[in-house]
């Protein structure tokens, strides 16, 4: 079997797991910076796969679930993975990242490197070998010594990115999304969470999980699977960091991409006070908007009905718009307010910046300050 073939059936098999379908996702250019070729912290290495097994079983590479997907190659892939070792044949280059403990967290070659594992661990029985059929029906000890030398000894190919305290936390992002271009792609999100790792992005995964309010709203069994409710948290924070309530505007609004990750790189640093009050900024934000609009928070109205599906655009307007009122005001008014937001669906304008360019700074304000006029109106 051919190198690939190997990696189209990785690339198939990835790209076939679910999507959310009723997501309203913007279209956003990936955003590529300049670094010079001293400050990229990579090092290139070759070992055996006896070595690396023996780091597996050490629990020095592991699997971090945030960010690798299950595994789920069938037996047939595997055993032609395992053939095309026993073939000499070089298989992609395995990523990794190394964390400042010296733990190794698997980037890209999860489904890789568990068939060698399970090779070497008896979990997998030989099939449609190409090369000796009598290794056929074997298991990894009840190979002969010379076959099992080959395989112990077959180099695999492993790019490891430096993660310390010295790195800029934007070069390492940088390189997770370049690496995902060229592999079974990972949402963004999923990016950033290998990248920026900190007591307030727990805390923030935490919320998305276990807040019985937020769970209502947006299910992490339907929002959470790609992380989509996490970054929709913080692009609420990252753009409320910003917002000028005297001019009802965000001011020096950036990309999407960057409002985020800069959001979860100043969160590294955050002490125990700064953490409890974006958590609870969060919190009572999202709970004004379900004062209004309970279960149909953050939802389009069409056909004379919400929608199903999540607008992140609209979650950032109720978001930001609605905080600034007293819950007690919302909760008296919020037959008003929600036929208020209903009239903004007539307008064509507002409408538009629901379609194109939904992250520009100034479509971003035509609804702030569209829906701050709607409710201007119950004064």
């Amino acid at each position: 079997m051919e190198n690939k073939e190997i990696i189209e059936i990785s690339n198939k098999i990835n790209n076939e797991e679910l999507y959310e379908e009723d997501y309203d996702e913007e279209n956003e250019e990936i955003e590529i910076k300049s670094y010079s070729k001293q400050e990229i912290p990579l090092q290139l290495q070759e070992r055996a796969t006896e070595d690396i097994n023996r780091l597996m079983n050490k629990k020095r590479i592991i699997i971090n679930s945030d960010y690798q997907r299950n595994f789920v190659w069938t037996n047939l892939q595997q055993c032609r993975l395992i053939d095309s070792i026993f073939l000499g044949i070089p298989i992609p280059s395995i990523w990794l990242i190394k964390r400042k403990n010296g733990i190794f967290e698997i980037i890209d070659g999860l489904q890789r490197l568990t068939t060698i594992k399970n090779f070497m661990d008896n979990k997998l029985q030989l099939k449609n070998m190409t090369w000796v059929e009598k290794l056929n029906n074997k298991t990894y000890t009840e190979l002969e010594e010379t076959f099992k030398f080959d395989f112990n000894d077959y180099n695999i190919r492993l790019t490891i990115i430096n993660d310390n305290d010295n790195n800029d936390k934007n070069l390492v992002y940088e390189l997770f999304k370049r690496i995902n271009q060229n592999s079974a792609p990972l949402q963004k999100q999923e990016l950033r969470n290998a990248t920026y790792i900190s007591k307030f992005n727990d805390e923030i995964k935490n919320l998305a999980k276990n807040d019985k309010l937020i769970s209502e709203i947006l299910p992490n069994k339907k929002y959470g699977a790609r992380m989509k409710n996490i970054e929709m948290f913080y692009r609420f924070l990252g753009q409320f960091s910003k917002y000028d309530s005297q001019k009802n505007q965000i001011n020096n609004s950036d990309s999407i991409d960057n409002t985020v990750t800069s959001f979860m790189n100043k969160a590294i640093t955050f002490k125990e006070e700064e953490i409890k009050y974006y958590i609870n900024e969060l919190k009572e934000a999202i709970l004004k908007v379900y004062t209004v609009f309970n279960t149909k928070s953050f939802r389009k109205w069409e056909n004379k009905k919400f929608k199903e599906a999540i607008n992140v655009p609209l979650m950032e307007m109720q978001l930001i718009t609605l905080y600034k009122y007293d819950k007690n005001y919302l909760n008296k008014n919020k037959n008003q307010i929600i036929e208020k937001f209903k009239e903004l669906f007539k307008d064509d304008e507002f409408n538009y910046s629901l379609r194109a360019a939904t992250s520009s700074s100034s479509n971003i304000n035509i609804r702030l300050q569209k829906f701050q006029n709607k409710l201007n109106e119950l004064k």
